[in-house]
C-alpha cells in the first residue's frame, strides 16, 4: 500500500533543512525564508533571533494574508522553540493572523502535512 503524501507537482514541499540551508522542491535557499504552496521568498528580517522581530519584518507575510494565499501561518523558529512578544502577536492577531509557533523542524514537517491535506498554509521560518 502507498501512503506516500499526494501533493501537487506544482507545490513546494520542504525537503531538508540543515546548517542555516533549505531544500524546498530541489532549490536551495540559505537563511531564514517564507514558503507558501506555490514559491519561496527569502525573508530578510535582519534579526537574528525570534523576540527582535517588528511587524515590518511580516510585512510579505501581511501581504499574502491580504491576497488569500494561506489561512494557517507557522513559525518557525530555528532549533529551539521561542515565543513572540504579546505585542506583536496581538498586532498579528489584528491583521487577522494567528503564528503558530513551533521549532523549525517541526514547522518543516508540519507544512508538509498540511499541504498534503490540501490546507493554504505558509511557513515563516528561521534558519536552523
Amino acid at each position: 500500500m502507498d501512503i506516500t503524501p499526494r501533493i501537487s507537482s506544482h507545490s513546494m514541499v520542504v525537503q531538508s533543512y540543515k546548517g542555516g540551508q533549505f531544500k524546498v522542491s530541489g532549490q536551495n535557499h540559505t537563511g531564514n525564508i517564507i514558503v507558501l504552496a506555490d514559491h519561496v521568498l527569502p525573508w530578510d528580517t535582519g534579526s537574528k533571533d525570534i523576540a527582535s522581530l517588528s511587524l515590518d519584518d511580516f510585512s510579505p507575510i501581511i501581504q499574502a494574508k491580504r491576497n488569500g494565499a494561506f489561512d494557517v501561518l507557522l513559525m518557525g523558529t530555528g532549533a529551539d522553540f521561542q515565543f513572540l512578544d504579546p505585542a506583536l502577536k496581538t498586532a498579528l492577531n489584528q491583521q487577522g493572523i494567528a503564528p503558530d509557533m513551533m521549532n523549525t523542524g517541526a514547522a518543516c514537517r508540519t507544512f508538509n502535512t498540511l499541504l498534503a491535506d490540501g490546507r493554504r498554509v505558509c511557513a515563516a521560518m528561521f534558519a536552523a
